[in-house]
């Protein structure tokens, strides 16, 4: 049932996105609803297999783009092996400390994308500018997460509250 609800998503993510994008945008910093997607994913949706989230969103991310086939979704399987690790690893109870890991492998997400940029030279644009937009970006990706973590907590525990004698189960 979650793989192909992934796939309506990123679809839905995908069409937000070029119809979206422009109208979301804050002068030249954009909301990347891939990275979006994949984070809260790995964190609301616990599965092993998280790289596949990271590998599907990265490609759609890719043809969506025009950037070079494959290097969004390397990037994308890093982040989400990276995220699914610190979920692991820490304890991620609150929406704002689930948004903040977000905002966190956003940044990277993003610099690493703006750094492919630089290197593969398709861009003008300076490595300081490329680094300002992708902590943007990632602030705006984490602030969008917030209100949809909030939700998936409040659905979390109304579900086990309806179920006595079940525990909530926290994300591992």
């Amino acid at each position: 049932m979650t793989w192909p609800f992934l796939l309506v998503l990123v679809y839905l993510t995908a069409v937000m996105q070029l119809a979206l994008g422009p109208v979301l945008s804050i002068g030249p910093i954009a909301p990347d609803l891939f990275a979006l997607l994949a984070t809260v994913w790995v964190i609301v949706v616990p599965r092993p297999a998280t790289w596949l989230v990271g590998l599907v969103a990265g490609t759609a991310a890719d043809l969506t783009t025009g950037s070079p086939l494959g290097t969004g979704a390397l990037v994308y399987v890093a982040a989400a092996a990276a995220l699914r690790w610190v979920v692991l690893q820490m304890c991620l109870d609150s929406p704002w400390t689930r948004a903040l890991a977000i905002g966190v492998v956003t940044t990277g997400l993003t610099g690493t994308l703006a750094a492919i940029e630089q290197v593969t030279r398709s861009t003008d644009l300076s490595a300081a500018v490329l680094a300002g937009r992708a902590a943007a970006t990632a602030a705006y990706v984490a602030g969008l997460a917030l209100p949809i973590l909030m939700i998936a907590g409040w659905l979390m525990e109304s579900r086990s509250v309806r179920q006595p004698g079940r525990v909530a189960a926290r994300p591992v």
